[in-house]
Order: C-alpha cells, then structure tokens, then sequence
C-alpha cells in the first residue's frame, strides 16, 4: 500500500470563507486508502499542527500577514523536508490590494 502524504491546506488568512476545499469535497476529504489526506485549516500555524503534515499549501487571495513566528516555521517546515504549494486568486488579490499585482512585482 502507498505511503500517505498529509497535506494542511492553510487557509487562516484569507478573506473569504468557502469555495476551494468545499467545491471539490469528497475527493479532497480524508477518506480511508487513499493516497493523499487534505485537511483544510484556518487556524494560526503553529510546529504542532505542521508536524503532522508532508506538505503545506497555502491558499488564499488576502493580504492578511503572516506572524514572524509563522514564517519562520513555514521556513523550518521546508528545510526539513516539507512541501510548500502556493495558490491563489489574482483578481481577488488585486482587488483588495486596489492595484494590479504587474505594478506590484518587483522582478517583473
């Protein structure tokens, strides 16, 4: 049988409520026998709750801050072995930002 891979899908800054993870319900949901485990989060990342996963995704259109002490520990989550997958929303993004994301790039 394959190893299952946790995935926390962290969506504790973002603006809306929904959408994502509710849309695609069963085929994200934990089921038994399956090769990956989705848990959908909106609670504050802590080392407890990212010691139990393979991979962070965070999701999300906001421009909601991490804490310093959530950065460092999505830093530490990735150098020890950790995935990392961003996802987002670009128009909803530039909508709250009121600017489009180009004029905000700095490497564009």
């Amino acid at each position: 049988m394959p190893r299952t891979i946790r995935v926390l899908a962290d969506r504790s800054k973002s603006a809306t409520s929904g959408g994502l993870f509710t849309k695609l319900l069963p085929s994200v949901s934990e089921r038994p026998g399956e090769q990956y485990q989705c848990t959908d989060n909106r609670k504050p990342l802590t080392a407890k709750l990212l010691r139990d996963y393979h991979v962070l995704t965070i999701c999300g259109q906001s421009l909601k801050q991490y804490s310093k002490r959530e950065l460092e520990l999505i830093r530490q989550f990735v150098e020890d072995g950790g995935g990392l997958l961003l996802a987002a929303d670009v128009a909803e993004f530039e909508l709250e930002a009121n600017e489009p994301v180009a004029k905000m790039a700095q490497n564009a």
